[in-house]
């Protein structure tokens, strides 16, 4: 019976991750025309922060850890956490160039000695973004706000 729903599971993943490379997704700053998400697939994975606007960042600022974003590039969804809150926002542009997002929500706990305000701040900012392979850089027209490491 285990291994018959074991199957049942692997086909299941297998079926999803064919529709999602045959997916197309909406970027709102091109007038609805679809993109392949090809272009912008290699976004979903989760992300950990390396510098707030060019500077290296300051570990000791964010002693429970440091900054995380995963993207969900299918759902146009973002969370992570912050370095003392979760935090969570739709993604409302996306291209291969363009990423921004909707508002940022996160939830309230007191903190204290931590710059994730000026971290989320940036995240409201976002207009576009550069990758590597590892590297994912946020801008602000040419201004760089933020850079992340792949974590996995």
């Amino acid at each position: 019976m285990l291994k018959y729903i074991l199957c049942i599971v692997f086909l299941n993943l297998n079926v999803k991750s064919c529709n999602l490379k045959q997916s197309k997704l909406i970027d709102s700053s091109s007038e609805g025309q679809s993109i392949p998400i090809s272009n912008v697939i290699q976004l979903h994975d989760i992300w950990a922060l390396t510098a707030i606007k060019g500077l290296s960042l300051d570990k000791l600022k964010f002693p429970a850890g440091v900054p995380t974003m995963e993207i969900f590039v299918e759902n146009l969804k973002i969370s992570g956490f912050g370095g003392c809150n979760n935090y969570f926002a739709n993604i409302k542009r996306l291209s291969d160039k363009d990423f921004s997002l909707g508002p940022v929500a996160s939830t309230k706990m007191y903190c204290i000695n931590i710059d994730e305000i000026q971290y989320l701040k940036q995240l409201d900012k976002i207009e576009s973004y550069q990758m590597s392979k590892i590297q994912l850089d946020f801008y602000r027209g040419d201004t760089l706000l933020l850079s992340f490491k792949k974590v996995d």
